[in-house]
């Protein structure tokens, strides 16, 4: 039989761009962050390898017969392996770990079953086989292939969305449509037997889930491209239940709504994008946040990393004096707040005159 690999080759090119623009955005390395990644990786791995089981039984001869069902042997393995580890992976919310614990475990049994049953196929053919004239044959057992990896697509998004309540409604809704997209070309790829699309329904729902949980337009200050106050609200709420601790260094600028109305708001945009530029580049940080008009906050990991970047942003009014080519006042202070491990907090006031 002739197989359609079209929908899987389009979707292993989707999937590997989708990785490639997703590593190379600007993000923060929090909890949101990670899961997407697992999902990325492990769902471009399982599509990878139906598209080399395809090419192995495409490629089959029959002297060939006992490398082939080993190698179709270990990429089903795989292909059942890969969604239980990723549903491993994704984080469940605090009130649902012990109803996900003991789900987590018939989770695990159901999967060890697949494995042993599909390990059985090599000597009964219940899942699959090649009949006399070397043609791929399915057997009675083949789709719970299908349902497996439905079933555990429906658990994944269901932890997913359990885990994360801040979700808008139009965003629940491509959750939704995704589900219904997968089982769409699940069914039509059971029922021609020939056309593989599951796959590239699954790289079509990465793209739902990349625009639901990593959008960068959801999270990137439209006008200085540092990360808006929404994002920083959720990162910070996520190391406070961490207890993990974090250093604050606050930048301010005042007298900007002078600048505005001297030179006008598109002067005044042009001068925070460049601070915010400044800003990145002296701190060597992506974790750099526009919380209000006016001020910019500046996260570090560390009490080391917090005293070398303050030392280093001492140096700041002599840059904003170039940016500007105007006259310009700088000056600090500093306060401290108590958090569940360590909160220091460092204010830079920036006087900008007008003149």
């Amino acid at each position: 039989m002739n197989y359609n690999i079209n929908f899987q080759v389009a979707a292993v090119i989707i999937t590997a761009l989708l990785l490639y623009h997703f590593l190379t955005q600007k993000k923060l390395h929090n909890a949101n962050v990670k899961t997407f990644t697992y999902i990325l990786v492990l769902s471009g791995l399982y599509i990878l390898s139906d598209l080399l089981g395809t090419l192995t039984i495409m490629n089959y001869t029959a002297e060939d017969e006992g490398t082939v069902m080993g190698i179709l042997t270990g990429i089903y393995l795989l292909d059942i392996l890969i969604p239980y580890i990723l549903y491993s992976c994704i984080p469940d919310s605090r009130e649902n770990e012990k109803k996900s614990g003991a789900l987590s475990v018939i989770c695990a049994g159901i999967t060890v079953a697949m494995m042993i049953a599909v390990l059985g196929n090599l000597g009964s053919g219940g899942f699959f086989c090649f009949d006399s004239n070397g043609v791929f044959q399915k057997g009675t057992g083949y789709v719970f292939l299908y349902l497996y990896a439905l079933v555990y697509i429906v658990l994944i998004m269901q932890r997913m969305i359990r885990s994360r309540e801040d979700y808008t409604p139009e965003k629940m809704s491509i959750a939704g449509e995704f589900l219904v997209i997968e089982g769409v070309c699940i069914g039509v790829e059971l029922y021609t037997g020939y056309i593989f699309l599951s796959d590239f329904g699954l790289a079509l729902g990465l793209i739902f889930l990349y625009l639901m949980m990593n959008n960068p337009g959801d999270y990137i200050d439209s006008t200085t491209g540092a990360f808006d106050k929404r994002y920083f609200d959720n990162w910070i709420q996520e190391k406070f239940t961490k207890g993990i601790e974090f250093h604050v260094i606050a930048v301010e600028l005042f007298m900007l709504k002078q600048i505005n109305k001297v030179y006008g708001s598109s002067t005044g945009d042009l001068l925070l994008v460049q601070i915010a530029r400044e800003l990145q580049n002296i701190t060597g940080s992506v974790q750099v946040f526009r919380t209000t008009g006016n001020c910019f906050l500046i996260i570090t990991d560390s009490l080391t990393e917090y005293e070398k970047k303050d030392r280093r942003l001492r140096t700041i009014s002599k840059n904003l004096l170039k940016l500007t080519g105007k006259k310009s006042l700088f000056r600090q202070s500093s306060a401290g707040l108590s958090t569940v491990k360590r909160w220091r907090r460092k204010m830079y006031c920036w006087h900008i005159s007008s003149i």
